[in-house]
């Protein structure tokens, strides 16, 4: 009896095993970037292990998959591109190189109806990012229908939040001076176009590249005709044509937080648009006489200290 017992308790054991090991498993979905990662995540919720190829701040023209990515890449579910070639120059060539298979990609930019040409930066327009929430959770459900109702519970939530964030958005920047602005790089047009903040110019008509001398000095006579708002949509360092626009027009340069930044507390889609409203609602000058200095002080939208920017007057 005891010989014969043994098979079937091994059996059951490894049974068990097999179902422990199965349950764990989660299907890995991997995106290009910080902010495509934070939406993912709100709609896919716990489910699945969503992930992102390159970390937050990277320099997306410069970015290289890490050996370990690479690997995870061969091995995911599902790759969810920005698209409108956002990754047409780090992570095109590695997909041709890994063969990874066409079926397996999303690319989410299709479910946007409102684009601006040559910017892929959509995700920071709150229609936009419903949209892509819908397509989001119709493509999950479609992959892995036994998620469905989790899926259709995390988007409705998501896009209750964002409506009810959208209102008061909206309040916030019509009490605002701000009704026109010239931006470094264009990654906050798609924002600007969604509220009727009109963006006369960019200080960089391709990111990257250094604008000529000729265009700064035709951005200084923009500045200074009117008023006009410099804004600094970047995580990276700003060029010398920026310290330059700022003296010659005793203008503050506005940075704006444009990324997923988690450790100031910028940890989703709306966190970020939240945090980017403040920004501009909350931009003020206060002015003293100190001989011919005058300190200007921006209230940026991330809890830390108040930046100060000085220009002479």
């Amino acid at each position: 009896m005891k010989f014969r017992s043994f098979p079937i308790l091994f059996l059951f054991i490894f049974y068990s095993l097999s179902e422990t090991v199965t349950a764990e498993t989660k299907p890995l979905v991997l995106t290009s970037n910080a902010n495509l990662l934070a939406l993912v995540s709100e709609i896919a919720g716990s489910n699945f292990q969503v992930e992102s190829l390159a970390p937050e701040g990277a320099d997306i023209h410069s970015h290289q998959l890490r050996p370990t990515q690479l690997r995870d890449l061969k091995s995911a579910d599902l790759l969810i591109l920005q698209g409108m070639d956002y990754e047409k120059q780090w992570l095109d060539p590695m997909l041709k190189k890994t063969s990874f298979p066409k079926e397996n990609i999303m690319d989410l930019s299709e479910a946007i109806s409102v684009k601006i040409k040559n910017n892929p930066h959509y995700l920071l327009d709150p229609i936009a990012l419903m949209e892509a929430s819908f397509s989001l959770k119709r493509h999950l459900s479609q992959r892995w229908p036994k998620y469905q109702k989790d899926l259709d519970k995390n988007q409705n939530q998501f896009v209750s939040n964002l409506k009810t964030h959208l209102r008061r958005w909206e309040v916030a920047l019509k009490k605002s001076s701000i009704s026109q602005v010239i931006t470094a790089h264009g990654s906050a047009d798609y924002f600007f176009k969604r509220f009727k903040i009109n963006v006369i110019d960019h200080i960089e008509k391709t990111e990257g590249v250094q604008p000529s001398l000729g265009h700064i000095q035709n951005i200084i006579d923009q500045v200074k005709k009117g008023t006009v708002v410099v804004i600094w949509d970047s995580t990276h360092t700003p060029p010398s044509s920026l310290e330059r626009i700022q003296q010659q027009t005793k203008k503050t340069v506005l940075k704006i937080p444009t990324e997923i930044d988690t450790q100031h507390e910028i940890k989703t889609p709306i966190q970020l648009l939240d945090q980017l409203v403040k920004a501009l609602a909350n931009h003020r000058r206060v002015s003293f006489k100190a001989g011919q200095i005058s300190l200007c002080l921006i209230k940026h939208a991330i809890q830390s200290p108040l930046r100060l920017y000085v220009h002479i007057e």
